[in-house]
């Protein structure tokens, strides 16, 4: 379990590069809650239900080249990670 919870912090931090700019976390809400308030909840999901969990998976197992370059941080950075407390989410990667 624990070698699960290394490697994930370890693609992490592999795919974290020198990032010094302050991107902002969100978008502040909405003033008003008129007709279109209810379009910003779709934008702020991500488009295909990934999560950080999911983004791992498929990076060590379809994305891992010799060649490849790491994942921007951008990619996974705003992916929800429901499975924080679960190292048996990682289990795929350990047969």
């Amino acid at each position: 379990m624990r070698a699960a919870l290394a490697l994930a912090a370890g693609l992490a931090l592999a795919a974290c590069g020198d990032d010094n700019s302050s991107a902002p976390i969100d978008a502040p809400p909405a003033i008003d809650a008129g007709p279109d308030a209810a379009i910003d909840a779709p934008i702020d999901a991500p488009p295909d239900g990934s999560t950080f969990t999911t983004f791992v998976i498929d990076q060590i197992q379809n994305q891992t080249t010799a060649t490849a370059t790491p994942a921007p941080y951008a990619t996974f950075a705003p992916l929800p990670d429901p499975d924080s407390a679960n190292p048996a989410a990682y289990a795929p990667l350990f047969p």
